[in-house]
């Protein structure tokens, strides 16, 4: 099906730039935009942008409180079953619902290299995380196993990544 962006974002959102999409497993259609997450479920589109305050996305939160948190550049969904979200202010997890509790990671204290997360691959039961840094790899449980194997000292760009099935 054909979806102008006017049936996708709320109206005063229209600004925004579709970067990524994902089919999930449960057949939800998630789309990351430059201002929040929209799905498609159900036979209906739902936006939710980043509520700062309550550290969880939200379907409730008002335009003019949209910043860069709500900047998703990247999806993945793991054998968890979990979301993953890479903005340009950190690394999101939802382990349910959209507009549920939001595990992050932001900073290198966290084991991030840089706050932007542009690419994401669920791989090996785990996640591999790009970042204009370098790559960091989590493990099943969300814990950073490759901290320092993917510096990117001589990385350029890193562009795109996929996981192939073996």
């Amino acid at each position: 099906r054909n979806f102008p962006l006017a049936k996708v974002l709320p109206e005063p959102l229209r600004r925004g730039q579709l970067q990524t999409a994902l089919v999930r497993e449960n057949k939800d259609v998630v789309v990351g935009t430059s201002v929040g997450l929209v799905v498609l479920r159900r036979g209906f589109w739902e936006w939710y942008g980043f509520d700062e305050a309550r550290g969880q996305f939200s379907g409730t939160l008002t335009y003019d409180k949209v910043h860069a948190a709500s900047d998703v550049l990247s999806l993945a969904e793991d054998d968890q079953h979990r979301l993953w979200l890479g903005t340009a202010t950190g690394l999101f997890m939802l382990d349910g619902a959209y507009d549920g509790p939001a595990r992050s990671w932001r900073t290198p204290e966290d084991g991030l290299p840089t706050s932007r997360v542009e690419q994401l691959a669920a791989i090996d039961g785990g996640l591999f995380v790009g970042t204009p840094g370098g790559g960091r790899i989590f493990d099943a449980n969300a814990k950073v196993t490759a901290p320092s194997s993917l510096s990117a000292e001589p990385i350029v760009q890193l562009s795109s990544v996929r996981a192939l099935d073996k």
